[in-house]
C-alpha cells in the first residue's frame, strides 16, 4: 500500500498558494524526510493529510490523495484516523483526558472500535515498553513518557501511515534515544509508512525537500537528495557555510572547543554532509558559496 498525492496545492487566500503542485509517493515500510525551511508547508501538508485542511483549519486544496489507490481527498480527520496517524510536536496539545489507559482508550471509544480494546491496550503500550504506565495520570509523566504515550494512542488505532512533527526536539538524549529506536521498529517489525519532520538521518530512507515557493525542490533516497542539495543549490536559497566564524553551526556540542583551519572545515562537512545539510537549511540566510 502506498498514499499517492498527486498536482497538489493549497492556498489559504485566493492570492497566494502556500504549496504547489506536490505530487509524491509515500510508500509501505519507508520512512521519509520532509524537508524544508521554516514556512514552506511542511506543516500545512501534514494537516491536509490527516485531513485537518479543511476540516479544522480553512483552506482551499486542490489535486488529489490516494491510499491504496483509493482517494482520500476531503476526508474528515476521524475518517482517517483509522489509516493516517499524526502524533504532535507537543503531546500536550494532543491529549484528551487525565490517564493512560482513557487515552488510549478515548480514540478507540471515538471511533467504536469496541473488539477486544482491552487486548489492543495491552499490546499497544507492549510495542512502546510503557506497560508500567497504564494507570499512570498523564500530568504525573516525564516529556519522554508523554511522547511515547502519544505515539501508542494513535498506535492503538493501527493506522497504516505515521506522521511525526519533530517528535524528539523537546526530549533529552536519552528519550530520544528511545524514540529513534520505536520509529525504526515500526518501520522494520510492523511495515508503517512513516512520514518524519525532523531530522533523524540514520533512519529515513528518502527526503522531500520543499522550497520557501512550497514546491518541491528535491526527491528521491536520501543519498540522492543529499548528494544533489550539496551540490550548493544557491538558486534554491541554500548555501554551503564557509569560514571560521561559521565553525559553530557544524560542530558537535562535545567539539565547540576545537579551532579547525578552513581546510579541515572542508573536510568536516564531507564526512558529515547530514549535518551541514541540516545547517543550510535552517540558515538560509548564510550566502557564502565558494566553499570548495
Amino acid at each position: 500500500m502506498s498514499i499517492k498525492i498527486r498536482d497538489l496545492s493549497l492556498g489559504y487566500s485566493k492570492n497566494k498558494l502556500v504549496l504547489k503542485n506536490i505530487s509524491y509517493t509515500f510508500n509501505t515500510g519507508e520512512v521519509n524526510l520532509l524537508l524544508g525551511p521554516s514556512g514552506c508547508g511542511k506543516s500545512s501538508l501534514m494537516y491536509i493529510l490527516k485531513g485537518l485542511i479543511p476540516h479544522s483549519i480553512s483552506g482551499h486544496v486542490a489535486g488529489d490523495i490516494s491510499n491504496n489507490n483509493i482517494s482520500i481527498k476531503g476526508l474528515e480527520p476521524s475518517v482517517l484516523a483509522p489509516q493516517i496517524g499524526l502524533v504532535f510536536q507537543d503531546p500536550d496539545t494532543q491529549f484528551a483526558t487525565f490517564t493512560v489507559e482513557d487515552e488510549l482508550l478515548f480514540g478507540m471509544e471515538n471511533l467504536k472500535f469496541y473488539h477486544d480494546m482491552d487486548k489492543s491496550i495491552d499490546e499497544t503500550l507492549k510495542i512502546l515498553e510503557i506497560e508500567h504506565l497504564r494507570h499512570r495520570s498523564l500530568n504525573a509523566l516525564s516529556g519522554g513518557e508523554k511522547q511515547r504515550v502519544a505515539i501508542a494512542s494513535v498506535l492503538s488505532l493501527n493506522p497504516e501511515i505515521l506522521i511525526f512533527d519533530e517528535p524528539t526536539s523537546n526530549l533529552d538524549v536519552h528519550y530520544r534515544k528511545m524514540i529513534f529506536k520505536l520509529i525504526k521498529k515500526l518501520k522494520e517489525e510492523h511495515n508503517k509508512t512513516i512520514i518524519i519532520l525532523e531530522f533523524l538521518i540514520e533512519i529515513i530512507d528518502n527526503i522531500v525537500v520543499l522550497n520557501t515557493d512550497g514546491e518541491i525542490s528535491a526527491k528521491g533516497s536520501k543519498e540522492e537528495v543529499l548528494k544533489e542539495l550539496l551540490k550548493n543549490k544557491s538558486s534554491e536559497g541554500i548555501y554551503l557555510p564557509k569560514g571560521l566564524e561559521l565553525l559553530q553551526y557544524l560542530k558537535h556540542e562535545d567539539e565547540k572547543n576545537i579551532p579547525l583551519t578552513q581546510g579541515e572545515i572542508v573536510a568536516y562537512i564531507k564526512s558529515h554532509p547530514a549535518h551541514a545539510l541540516k545547517t543550510c537549511i535552517n540558515n538560509q540566510n548564510i550566502d557564502l558559496k565558494n566553499l570548495y
